[in-house]
C-alpha cells in the first residue's frame, strides 16, 4: 500500500543517527565496514537441524503421492542430503526510499529472516548516503550498479527491476534467491520457526521442479470482497472482515470481475491466481492444487503461469534454473534471466513483456503460492 506514514510511525523512524551527506558517509564507520564479509555459512541442513525439521523436510521431498503440479519427488535420501548443502541468498532492491527501506530492514532483522541467508545483498540504485549506511548497519552487502562491470543501466547508476533481477541471479552463488523489493516487510507476527518452515517448504517445492514460489502474505489481499462476506456469512467478526481486506488495489479480491478461469485468451487469465488464496475458489478447478503433506508445515497451493501475470513480488527461485532453463520466445529460446536482462531500459518492461510479448502464460511454468505467506507490501514514500 502506498501512503504517508502516520504520526506514530514517523516517531518510530530513527534516521537521525545516519549520515545524510556523502562526505559524512565517506568518513563514517558505515563506509569503512561496507566491504567486510558478512556471509555466515548457513546452509539448508543447518536450518533443518536448528529447527528440528528433519522428518518434515525429508518426507516432503520424497513424497510420491502429490498432484503433478507439486513437482516430482527426488529419487533418494542421498539427494535430500545433497540438497542440505545448498544455500539461500537474499537480494533486495531499493531506489530513493529510506523510510520504506528502514521499515522493511528492521522487520527482516527483528524476525530473524536475515539469519537464514548465506548471502545478503542490497542493490542500491543511485543511493542516498543514508540508504548506504542503513544497509551496512543491518549487515547487508551494498551493491551499486556502477560496481557491476558493463552493467546495463537505464541511467547513470540505476537499474530497472528486470536488470536488477538478472544481476541478483548472475552475481551470487546461493542456490536459491529470495528477491525482495524494498517495500516488502516481514510479517512480524510470524515466529522464526514459522519462517524456517515457510522457507524450507518453498525450497522443497523448487527442488521438486517448481520454478517460482511466491511468499507475499495474504493479509490484506486475495480475499473475498467485504460485500461478499457480509452477504454470505453472519459469523464473521468485524475485526476479521476489516483485516481480510486488501490495500490500495495491489491485489484484486477473489470475486473481482478480472478473474476469468474459463477464458481461452491467455492475457485474460493473468489475474486468476488472485482467487487461489480462497479455498472455495479452487474447488473443481483442475488448474490449481493444494500441495501439502500430512505434517504441520505451511500450506502451499500450486498452479502454472497459465493463470498468472509475471511478478517479482517477494519470490523465491532456484538461481540456476532462472538463468539456464530456456523457453520458446519470438526471438528464439531464452531463459527468464536473459529476458530480464533484455528489459534494461524501461522499469515496467519485464512484467509487461513477459505477459504481452512473450505471453509466458503459454509456457505453463509451474509455480506456487504460500497460502499464508510472509511479506507485507508497504511503501511509505509515495513518490518512490
Amino acid at each position: 500500500m502506498k501512503r504517508e506514514p502516520n504520526s506514530n510511525e514517523l516517531k518510530s523512524f530513527s534516521l537521525a543517527k545516519y549520515p545524510m551527506t556523502e562526505a559524512a558517509y565517506s568518513s563514517s564507520s558505515y563506509s569503512r565496514n561496507r566491504d567486510k564479509k558478512k556471509n555466515k555459512n548457513v546452509n539448508i541442513a543447518k536450518i533443518v537441524k536448528k529447527f528440528k525439521l528433519e522428518k518434515e523436510f525429508s518426507n516432503f521431498l520424497l513424497q510420491q503421492k502429490l498432484p503433478a503440479y507439486c513437482g516430482a519427488a527426488v529419487n533418494t535420501s542421498a539427494d535430500v542430503v545433497s540438497i542440505g548443502a545448498h544455500t539461500i541468498g537474499i537480494v533486495a532492491l531499493n531506489y530513493h526510499a529510506p523510510l520504506t527501506l528502514q521499515n522493511s530492514l528492521r522487520t527482516w532483522n527483528s524476525s530473524g529472516l536475515l539469519e537464514f541467508a548465506d548471502e545478503k545483498t542490497i542493490i542500491l540504485n543511485d543511493p542516498l548516503p543514508v540508504e548506504k549506511a542503513l544497509s551496512v548497519d543491518y549487515g547487508l552487502t551494498v551493491l551499486e550498479p556502477k560496481d557491476i562491470a558493463n552493467a546495463r543501466v537505464r541511467k547513470e547508476n540505476v537499474l530497472t527491476i528486470g536488470a536488477a533481477f538478472y544481476y541478483a541471479l548472475a552475481l551470487h552463488k546461493a542456490d536459491y534467491i529470495l528477491f525482495l523489493e524494498n517495500d516488502f516487510k516481514m510479517d512480524t507476527a510470524l515466529s522464526q520457526q514459522e519462517i524456517a518452515m515457510q522457507l524450507l517448504r518453498g525450497v522443497s517445492l523448487l527442488e521438486r521442479g517448481v520454478e517460482i514460489v511466491r511468499l507475499q502474505s495474504k493479509k490484506g489481499q486475495g480475499t473475498h470482497s467485504l460485500t461478499h462476506l457480509l452477504t454470505h456469512s453472519l459469523t464473521y467478526s468485524l475485526t476479521h472482515l476489516l483485516n481480510s481486506q486488501q490495500g490500495c488495489g495491489t491485489f484484486k479480491d477473489c470475486d473481482h470481475h478480472g478473474i476469468r478461469p474459463k477464458a481461452s485468451d491467455p492475457t485474460d487469465r493473468v489475474r486468476n491466481w488472485f482467487a487461489f488464496y480462497c479455498a472455495d475458489k479452487i474447488i473443481g478447478n483442475k488448474n490449481v492444487y493444494d500441495c501439502n503433506s500430512d505434517d504441520q508445515m505451511p500450506k502451499y497451493r500450486c498452479f502454472t503461469s497459465w493463470d498468472s501475470n509475471w511478478s517479482l513480488n517477494a519470490i523465491l527461485v532456484k538461481r540456476e534454473s532462472m538463468l539456464n532453463k530456456e523457453y520458446n520466445t519470438k526471438e528464439g529460446r531464452k531463459s527468464i534471466g536473459q529476458i530480464a536482462l533484455g528489459c534494461s531500459q524501461r522499469q515496467d518492461a519485464f512484467e509487461m513483456n513477459m505477459a504481452f510479448h512473450h505471453v509466458w502464460m503459454q509456457w505453463r511454468v509451474p509455480m506456487c503460492i504460500s497460502v499464508d505467506g510472509m511479506f507485507l507490501h508497504e511503501e511509505i514514500e509515495t513518490s518512490a
